[in-house]
This record gives C-alpha cells, sequence and structure tokens, in this order.
C-alpha cells in the first residue's frame, strides 16, 4: 500500500515534473560533459594528428582540415538526421511550435557527433546551439516515453534545454532564463520550478567534470566617469547594423549553397574548403574560439587585426552554417561583439586619452550586447555574461548597451537570427496572434472523428484501457444513445490517483468527466483559438444539439489547430 501511495504521488503532474526534470538534468548535464569531450578529442585529432599523417603538404594542410570533417559529419546528418543541421535552437523551437515538442531521439546522438566533428575540424560555429538541442531531445524523449501530456513535454524539453546551457556554461542562471526568453516565450511561475531543478543539476555536474572556473577569464572592469554611458549608449546604436549583417548573411550563403548544382553531401565539403581557406591566414576564425575573446578583453590583440577579424569572422561563421554545417551561433557573437567592442574602445582611448578608457571593457560589454541583438534575447545576455566571465562590476554599462541594442534591432530587423530560419520556412513566433487569419476555416476542417469513448458506468480499469487504445491524451464519456457527459484527461486520472487513492476503485467515469467549453463544427478556428486560449487543456470536445440532447461529433486538439494556423500564415 505505501508502494501505491508513493508511485501514485510521483505521477501527479506536480511531482511526476519534478522528478523526470531531475532526471533531464542528470542527462543533459553528463551530456554536455561527453559533447565537450568530444570536441576536444576530434580538435587534437584534426589540428594535431591528422597534419602529421599528411606531412608533405606541411602549412596548406589546414586548408582541408575543416572540409575532411565534413566528410565525415555530412552523411550522419544527410542519413540519420537533417534537423541536426544548422544552429540546433530554430529546430528546438519548431518542435515546440508545430509537434508539441516532439524531437527523435536520433538527433541526441546524431547532433552531438555531428557538431563535435565540426567544431573540433575547425567549423566556425559554437557549441550552445548543439548543446540546446541535444539536451531538448533528451527532455523530449522522456516526455514521450513516459506519455506525457504536450504541455509538461514542452516543459521537458526546456528542462533540456537549460541543464545544457547550465552544463557546459557553468551558467545555471542563464540557462534557466535561456529556456524559458527563448525555448518556452514563457516566464510563469508553473513552468519555472522543474526547469530550475534541471538547471541546478546540470550545473552541479559541470562543476564536477568540467571544474567550477568561469568559460572566460577578464580582468575586472568598473566605470571610471559617468560620461562613459554616453559613449556605452552610441556603442549599443552601432552594433545594431553588424547585428543585421551577421543575420541576413548567414541565410544568404545559405541560399548561395542550396542554389549550387551539387549532391547536399557536397556542399559542406566546398563550405570546408573555403573556410580553411581563410584560417589559412586567419585561424582565429576557426572553432569555438574563447581564447580569442580572452585576448581581446585583456588587451592583447592588435587593433588592426581585430578591424580585419570582424568580417572574417562573420564570413566564417556563415560559411559553415551556410554550407551545411553543425553548430551555434552563441560564441561566435561572443567573439564579433568583442572584436567591434575592441576596436571601439581602443578608438576612444586614442582619442580621448586622458579619460583612462579600458577597451577591454567595451569588449566585454560588446559581447552580451551583439547576441542581445543577433537573438533579442537581452535578459538572457545580460545574467549569462555574468555568469561566463564572472563580473560582475560593469553591470550599468552592459544594460545599457544591450537594451538599446535589442529595441534598434528589433525595430528595423523584427526577426532574430533563432526565428528568421523560421520565417523562411513559413512558421511565425512570437508575433501577436492574428485571430483573422483563421476567420475564413471552420472546425470541420480539422475535427478527429476518432476518439476512444467509454460509458458513464466505467470504472478506473476500463477508462485506463480506453486511453491505451487513443493517441490525443482525452476518453470522452457517452451514453449509448450519444449523449455526451465529459471529457477525461489524462492529468484528471493522475489528480484522481493522488487524492482519492482510498476510493480510487469506487470512482467511474461520470465522476472524473467535466463539461467545459466546447466548440461545433460550423465555428471558426479563430473562435476555437480563443477558447483554447481560455484553458489548460489541449483538446476540445466538438459537439452537437439536437432537441435538447448533446452528441458528440469529435475533439479538435491545441496541436492540430496551431498547425492549421502555421499553414495559414505561411502563405499570408
Amino acid at each position: 500500500m505505501f508502494l501505491k501511495k508513493v508511485l501514485t504521488y510521483l505521477m501527479a503532474p506536480t511531482p511526476a515534473l519534478i522528478a523526470t526534470a531531475f532526471i533531464v538534468g542528470l542527462g543533459g548535464g553528463f551530456g554536455a560533459v561527453i559533447f565537450r569531450w568530444l570536441i576536444q578529442f576530434f580538435t587534437r585529432v584534426f589540428f594535431h594528428h591528422f597534419p602529421q599523417s599528411i606531412s608533405g603538404l606541411g602549412e596548406h594542410t589546414v586548408i582541408l582540415i575543416p572540409a575532411v570533417g565534413a566528410i565525415l559529419f555530412s552523411p550522419l546528418i544527410y542519413f540519420f538526421a537533417r534537423e541536426a543541421k544548422g544552429h540546433g535552437v530554430p529546430e528546438v523551437m519548431e518542435a515546440m511550435e508545430l509537434r508539441g515538442g516532439k524531437i527523435r531521439s536520433i538527433v541526441v546522438i546524431i547532433k552531438a557527433v555531428a557538431s563535435s566533428l565540426c567544431i573540433g575540424s575547425g567549423g566556425s560555429v559554437g557549441r550552445e546551439g548543439p548543446i540546446v538541442q541535444i539536451g531538448s531531445a533528451l527532455g523530449s524523449t522522456v516526455g514521450q516515453t513516459l506519455r506525457f501530456s504536450e504541455e509538461r513535454v514542452k516543459n521537458l524539453v526546456a528542462c533540456g534545454a537549460a541543464s545544457g546551457i547550465a552544463a557546459t556554461f557553468n551558467a545555471p542562471i542563464g540557462g534557466v532564463i535561456f529556456a524559458l526568453e527563448i525555448i518556452l516565450r514563457d516566464f510563469s511561475t508553473r513552468r519555472l520550478a522543474a526547469v530550475v531543478i534541471a538547471s541546478v543539476i546540470a550545473s552541479v555536474i559541470g562543476q564536477v567534470f568540467l571544474g567550477t572556473q568561469p568559460s572566460i577569464t577578464v580582468p575586472p572592469y568598473t566605470l571610471r566617469s559617468p560620461i562613459e554611458l554616453l559613449f556605452y549608449l552610441g556603442f549599443g546604436f552601432l552594433l545594431v547594423p553588424f547585428c543585421i549583417v551577421f543575420i541576413k548573411l548567414i541565410y544568404k550563403f545559405e541560399d548561395a549553397f542550396n542554389k549550387l548544382p551539387l549532391h547536399e553531401l557536397g556542399k559542406p565539403v566546398i563550405g570546408g574548403l573555403l573556410l580553411g581557406s581563410i584560417g589559412f591566414f586567419y585561424p582565429q576564425v576557426f572553432g569555438v574560439g574563447y581564447s580569442n575573446i580572452e585576448k581581446v578583453v585583456h588587451n592583447l590583440m592588435p587593433l588592426e587585426l581585430m578591424l580585419i577579424l570582424i568580417p572574417m569572422k562573420i564570413v566564417a561563421v556563415s560559411l559553415t552554417l551556410g554550407s551545411g554545417g553543425s553548430g551555434g551561433i552563441f560564441a561566435p557573437s561572443l567573439i564579433i561583439g568583442a572584436l567591434i567592442g575592441g576596436c571601439f574602445g581602443t578608438s576612444l582611448d586614442l582619442l580621448f586619452p586622458d579619460l583612462g578608457i579600458e577597451p577591454g571593457a567595451y569588449a566585454l560589454v560588446g559581447m552580451g550586447a551583439f547576441f542581445a541583438g543577433a537573438a533579442h534575447a537581452p535578459i538572457t545576455s545580460i545574467l549569462i555574461l555574468f555568469e561566463l566571465t564572472g563580473d560582475y562590476l560593469i553591470i550599468l554599462p552592459l544594460m545599457l548597451s544591450v537594451i538599446i541594442t535589442t529595441i534598434a534591432s528589433e525595430r528595423l530587423h523584427p526577426e532574430s537570427i533563432y526565428t528568421l530560419k523560421l520565417v523562411r520556412r513559413g512558421i511565425n513566433i512570437g508575433r501577436d496572434i492574428r485571430y483573422d487569419l483563421l476567420s475564413d476555416m471552420t472546425v470541420r476542417e480539422i475535427v478527429m472523428k476518432e476518439i476512444p469513448t467509454v460509458k458513464p458506468s466505467a470504472n478506473i480499469d476500463e477508462i485506463l484501457l480506453a486511453f491505451e487504445s487513443g493517441k490525443r491524451g482525452a476518453v470522452a464519456v457517452v451514453e449509448n444513445d450519444g449523449t455526451f457527459h465529459g471529457l477525461i484527461t489524462i492529468d484528471d486520472i493522475l489528480t484522481s490517483l493522488k487524492y482519492h487513492d482510498s476510493l480510487i476503485n469506487l470512482v467511474v467515469a461520470e465522476d472524473l468527466a467535466k463539461k467545459g467549453k466546447f466548440v461545433t463544427v460550423k465555428e471558426s478556428l479563430n473562435e476555437a483559438l480563443r477558447k483554447f486560449l481560455e484553458i489548460d487543456d489541449n483538446v476540445l470536445p466538438v459537439l452537437k444539439t439536437n432537441k435538447g440532447k448533446i452528441t458528440l461529433i469529435g475533439i479538435i486538439s491545441r496541436h492540430d489547430l496551431l498547425s492549421a494556423y502555421s499553414r495559414k500564415a505561411r502563405i499570408t
């Protein structure tokens, strides 16, 4: 009896989500550690062992390294998981928007291996996007395996994303905010607990295996004079055109490679050769590049080199991702922002030598502001930069520049580097809901008539058996003559098990059935959308009334309605 009570408590909505968030945090933490090790391993293979094996080419071997890496990772993506191509974050956002958070489990392995091969062979990308997708796929797999509702699967996807960020960057707060601001786009407290738990657990694992030191070591910087705030204000505006160019150029390169009359497997190889050619002259563009950030913030990189590396890095990232590489844009954003900030700060120091301006401080602020402008994620940018660097002394100029860059970037280019990829596919995320968009479509077009039913007198075993035969997480309670009594969702069952364990064998379907909002086949989908926004359930019954008798026609799901909304948005 005690064990049964424990199990039923753990299967109730909140405890189950917390327990599984703990599991996802463990998986995300260890996944991040293994991913970091894979990158280090492949970096040694490509940049140390490989050149020694073909020593006849001498220093020119470096030109071939990214292409060799592409030869290895492109078949993995092409044959096993096409969604492992690119950043990773937009693919997670698409799964959240269109598939109820469902991500294939194979993505965990393919994304980890493909991205570590790409980064290890010099791909000019970061590890943030891959680890977000890896953690999210893990969270989704756990949720799907346990047959959780759509909302709970989405919450576990966010847990996975947060755990990946927390472990790989030793940034638990940044991981939480990233998951809420970018993946869920929801800061409600009901989402927060599970995400925090996953992030904390993953961060502890990351600290045990990867150390507790900040990812980037920076000297302490402070605001020397209030007049510098004016410089930081102007710097925020200066970053905006660079952010927009960065966003657009990645997809311009993608379009260019798509037009090449080559097989998909050959395009990353061409991109790798071009990247290798740039890296031969400027090896700073290869890989994640945090060591280059440290040189900039410590004022160890000449102004002339920084000026050259800004366009070189932007082109290198665009080549890597545009040709079909696999990696994130967070680290490249930090590097580009640091380079622009270093140039700006050095120029100010030359113009105003008496002010004691520290160029490294502008590089530090540039890191956060540039990512904020590109990703439209100001809160994430501010908090994750603190945790990456361990420097809390530059809060005022950082906040000022981040907010200015974000607002101006959103005004001039409404789509972020993440959402633009989805908009190009016809998927609109993060915009105000247009109720008029579905006014010419009716419920009849998406109603699902095949739904498991039980009689009002059905006991708990019969109800659970009906759930096993359905795929929408709901069972209808219907009389023999078709009279509708209500719907039962899986969460209703779990709640009943939690609070009425001693009486569960006496509960019948009529006790659990609930009547609430419903739709008719003639109602427009925009009316159905309004009703979904007023409830937590993921399904609505479609009913018909005839001479006082209420009968069930079928159900519509939140997922099917949002899919119809996205299809409609794609052609308007």
